[in-house]
């Protein structure tokens, strides 16, 4: 878990996390994703999208102090961040995976085919004060971070 003050500039990145796949023969396929083994905070909140169509985009925001987990259950989507560090893009396809999104990080989430779902997992319950809704706003404010 990590722990950040408003506007801390922080050396965790958003990574893509592999889950757990337990595949048995003749039936369905279980993914798991466990606290603290996949997902590094404990989870406050959780909410999801459903029925996104090809070419929309969510997200397009940070978060101050909110980490978040995100995990394509069908589709595909690509998750775009941006932080402190530079930008990174990771492919989700309703596979055994999710992305970790630490504090200070901008996301945008491209919905790349129809129907595609989405469940996102927060570390605290929903402040509307956390959010940080213009890029360059955003910008600023890692610029203005100590080095």
């Amino acid at each position: 878990m990590t722990s950040n003050s408003p506007g801390q500039n922080t050396s965790v990145r958003a990574r893509l996390v592999p889950l757990d796949l337990v595949e048995e023969q003749d039936r369905s396929h279980l993914t798991v994703a466990e606290i603290g083994r996949h997902i590094p905070f404990p989870v406050k909140r959780a909410f999801y999208y459903t029925g996104l169509r090809e070419g929309e985009v969510r997200g397009k925001h940070a978060h101050h102090s909110l980490e978040e987990f995100i995990i394509c259950i069908t589709g595909r989507a690509r998750v775009l961040t941006e932080d402190g560090q530079g930008q990174q893009q990771f492919g989700l396809d309703g596979g055994p995976a999710g992305v970790y999104i630490p504090p200070m990080t901008w996301i945008s989430v491209e919905i790349s085919h129809p129907n595609t779902n989405c469940v996102v997992f927060a570390s605290a319950p929903y402040d509307d004060a956390d959010y940080i809704r213009d890029i360059d706003s955003f910008r600023k404010i890692l610029n203005e971070q100590p080095a």
